[in-house]
């Protein structure tokens, strides 16, 4: 394989950061050029994201996660680490965590509603 063939690995992070990263511009109501401007980066470079006909390098991941507010592996799954994630609920709760679903925070009041179901299922 030439180095300018993607590997299937590369290929699949290219479609998951492309996802993701449209979701989460979509989710805030921005537009890529609103996020671009705001980032700091060129609108083409943000474009091959947005479009996946490039990978970020770890300083643009970095810078993108930041302004929306998520851990990089939210963006690029090849950052997921099972142990970042293993977290003992009712300690976060207490703990007053930032909990977000696609990369927008809970509301406080639904964070009481999963945590009144979670108590009630926990003995069962």
């Amino acid at each position: 394989m030439s180095r300018n063939e993607l590997t299937p690995a590369e290929l699949q992070a290219r479609k998951d950061i492309s996802k993701n990263i449209k979701q989460l511009i979509n989710n805030h109501g921005k537009t890529q050029s609103q996020v671009a401007d705001d980032l700091d980066l060129p609108l083409a470079t943000l474009n091959g994201y947005v479009t996946g006909k490039s990978l970020p390098n770890a300083g643009n991941l970095q810078k993108i996660a930041d302004y929306f507010n998520v851990h990089k592996s939210f963006i690029d799954p090849r950052y997921r680490d099972d142990t970042f994630s293993r977290v003992e609920l009712a300690d976060a709760f207490e703990d007053h965590a930032v909990f977000t679903y696609q990369g927008k925070k809970i509301p406080d009041e639904d964070l009481d509603v999963i945590k009144r179901i979670l108590e009630s299922r926990r003995d069962k």
